[in-house]
């Protein structure tokens, strides 16, 4: 199924090579961020499987969270307080529970019940 196929980001051609390489590393919390949601829309409905809705639940939840951040870094590029640099010093640390989170989306898309909790 396409609904978990990983969304990619380009950085357009011609941006700076430093604020380019920035934007680079931020570009798979994006994609990762993504495909959590797949994940979790697809799981609304029991027909998964308990367990997959409830680790749907749960990964809503956590992104529930990263969401509350991007809201403040919108917040703060509106006031004018917020630079690239400071946008990937924020995110850094969320980088790698997303990158698993992401993971997990994607290996348990096909599974069901117990195999769900075999990851």
């Amino acid at each position: 199924d396409s609904r978990l196929a990983r969304v990619k980001f380009e950085v357009e051609l011609g941006l700076e090579a430093s604020l380019s390489a920035l934007t680079k590393n931020m570009m798979p919390l994006c994609s990762d961020a993504a495909t959590i949601r797949a994940f979790i829309e697809s799981r609304q409905e029991f027909k998964h499987g308990y367990v997959s809705h409830a680790l749907a639940a749960d990964m809503r939840e956590l992104l529930n969270d990263w969401h509350t951040l991007i809201v403040q870094l919108e917040h703060q590029r509106n006031v004018g307080a917020l630079s690239l640099q400071s946008a990937w010093f924020y995110c850094q640390p969320a980088a790698s529970a997303l990158r698993l989170m992401a993971n997990v989306a994607s290996r348990a898309y096909h599974l069901k019940g117990a195999s769900v909790l075999n990851l």
